[in-house]
């Protein structure tokens, strides 16, 4: 029987799809601007949650927090237009190579030690990568390089995040990211506006709400079960990722592909369990 940090976790990874699945859906409205709203929710509501937390807004290591906004901001860009543009299965995994890159970042910005056998799944990951796009034709170079770029960015992120966490409130850090997001989209939005139309403001409004109730129900998971175990259950968003692209977008996939995702998935995973398992020494 599931834990109930487990269903939690699996609940908020099926907000975090559903809200790709928005965004694909609205292909015509710029990436940019759906981050502008999507920024614009998450702000009203992290700034209230500050406040309510009688907590200083802004934190006390300015420096990386903005480095984290802005490093996340550039993370979501790039996955919003690849995922407008790609197969919606290969983004995603593609964006869930995060952790990856968190643990070579890890070495340069956290003294962390990797060890043989995290570079040997580091490497499988890559193999995987490679596999997805070296061989399907129908995914364009450039949004694939935005889906990888936006696991780089996610893992620079999550690297600055580990820094933050013995000097600042998670709430703090949150809410950092919309807070450099809204300003930079707002001036982008305003040279290159696409008027929605009535039916794209109930998926704008969507992704506002998915994204703070995935970003709830993740927080309360990770309460709730080990890290590394819950952290695991958000790879299911590849399935579900395969599962809305075939029967909402009706994309399809040569077998090539399917093996990558199957590899990146699985070796990120297995990354994940090592780690937990056995400390790493820094």
């Amino acid at each position: 029987m599931f834990s109930e940090g487990i269903i939690l976790m699996a609940l908020a990874t099926l907000c975090f799809s559903l809200l790709s699945v928005c965004v694909k859906y609205i292909g015509h409205i710029p990436a940019h601007e759906l981050i502008f709203f999507r920024g614009v929710i998450t702000l009203a509501l992290s700034y209230s949650h500050i406040k309510s937390l009688k907590i200083p807004v802004f934190g006390n290591n300015k420096r990386l927090l903005l480095a984290r906004g802005f490093w996340g901001t550039a993370a979501l860009t790039c996955f919003f237009f690849a995922v407008q543009k790609i197969p919606l299965a290969t983004a995603a995994t593609l964006q869930y190579t995060a952790p990856i890159f968190t643990a070579i970042f890890s070495i340069f910005y956290l003294k962390e030690k990797v060890s043989s056998t995290q570079w040997l799944f580091i490497l499988l990951a890559m193999f995987g990568v490679v596999l997805i796009n070296g061989i399907d034709g129908n995914v364009n170079l450039f949004y694939f390089v935005l889906a990888v770029l936006s696991g780089v960015f996610s893992g620079l992120a999550y690297v600055i995040v580990r820094k933050l966490k013995s000097t600042d409130h998670p709430a703090v850090i949150v809410f950092y990211f919309p807070f450099i997001a809204v300003p930079i989209m707002s001036v982008w939005t305003y040279f290159d506006w696409v008027k929605p139309n009535r039916n794209d403001w109930i998926f704008i409004i969507l992704i506002g709400v998915l994204t703070q109730l995935g970003q709830f129900l993740m927080t309360k998971a990770l309460q709730k079960e080990n890290a590394a175990r819950a952290t695991s259950v958000m790879f299911v968003g590849t399935v579900n990722a395969f599962v809305f692209s075939i029967f909402l977008f009706n994309e399809h996939y040569n077998i090539y592909t399917v093996l990558g995702i199957i590899i990146v998935t699985l070796s990120v995973i297995s990354n994940i369990y090592f780690t937990s398992k056995k400390p790493i020494q820094s």
